[in-house]
């Protein structure tokens, strides 16, 4: 590789920081792209907003993980060198979506881009291998597999406030709230059977009983149902947005 002069690197930490793009460096400057490449990625790197986490309480803290645990995902883009943290949502649900937004910018002390995912779905993500490696902490899966290898992990299920907010926050994503004829059905969803046996542990160690079962052999889905008798004690403990 050609080796840079001292100027032309610290050239390209100028153009990097007046947000050119690596194509605009490498024409301004008359260099190949794969010799500007580690500088403009470097300096790049240097121009990112790290995270400020503030936990505020612990129920605020269970349910960015109980959201993220219902629907989030994550990945390392080797090309752009990203690490990447995101949340899907439904195109229908908007409001809950700029919800989101709004508790994990204030949480993490970093900007998330909401944005469109084709037709009918939204994304709401960020840079930041601090975030990503943040999950971690509290859930473990594959992420090639999240949705059936997730689960909790226990050291952090001694809270009642983190429980109730994880609760919260998967209700929200993986869960129903739903009006039926005789009242009102909850209840979690999941293909991850060590998280399906969490939730349903968690529920009654707020006082909240319901069953366990398998709903889908061929995919593996879980439903974790709660006793009728027990759906005011919930929605009064955790105020879910569905809820509303």
């Amino acid at each position: 590789m050609i080796r840079l002069t001292r100027a032309e690197k610290n050239k390209i930490k100028s153009l990097v920081k007046k947000k050119k793009s690596l194509n605009q460096i490498s024409q301004e400057l008359r260099i190949k792209k794969t010799t500007v490449y580690y500088h403009f990625r470097k300096t790049k790197g240097m121009t990112i907003s790290r995270p400020k986490i503030k936990i505020q309480s612990d129920i605020i803290l269970g349910e960015i993980i109980g959201i993220f645990s219902g629907d989030g995902s994550q990945y390392f883009e080797p090309k752009g060198y990203h690490y990447q943290n995101r949340i899907h949502f439904g195109k229908k649900n908007i409001e809950y979506a700029l919800y989101v937004k709004k508790l994990y910018e204030k949480f993490f002390g970093k900007t998330f881009i909401l944005k469109r995912d084709g037709e009918t779905k939204l994304i709401l993500e960020t840079h930041s291998k601090e975030i990503y490696k943040f999950f971690h902490t509290y859930i473990s899966f594959v992420s090639k597999d999240k949705s059936h290898t997730i689960f909790l992990r226990r050291d952090h299920a001694s809270s009642k406030k983190f429980v109730t907010g994880f609760l919260k926050g998967l209700l929200d994503t993986d869960g129903t709230v739903a009006k039926i004829k005789n009242g009102i059905r909850i209840a979690y969803y999941t293909s991850s059977p060590i998280l399906a046996q969490q939730i349903s542990a968690l529920l009654l160690s707020l006082g909240i009983k319901n069953n366990m079962s398998k709903i889908s052999t061929r995919k593996s889905q879980y439903q974790v149902y709660v006793f009728k008798e027990y759906n005011a004690k919930l929605l009064d403990l955790m105020k879910p947005y569905k809820g509303r």
